[in-house]
């Protein structure tokens, strides 16, 4: 989910992530552990939101 602060638009999100390592490096660990941890071989490419809420301030 995403936020662009307290308040304003939010929505749900998705990441695309294209993993460059050989055959024998995805056996050894799966490629979903090494999202969103700075790994140079597993790399985000894209980045989908879905803008469709507005985040109000509470009263």
């Amino acid at each position: 989910f995403w936020e662009m602060g307290d308040t304003g638009p939010c929505g749900p999100c998705t990441e695309i992530h294209v993993d460059c390592r050989t055959p024998e490096e995805r056996a050894a660990v799966a490629g979903k552990d090494l999202v969103n941890n700075d790994h140079p071989q597993v790399i985000e490419i894209w980045n989908n939101v879905f803008i469709q809420f507005n985040r109000l301030k509470d009263v």
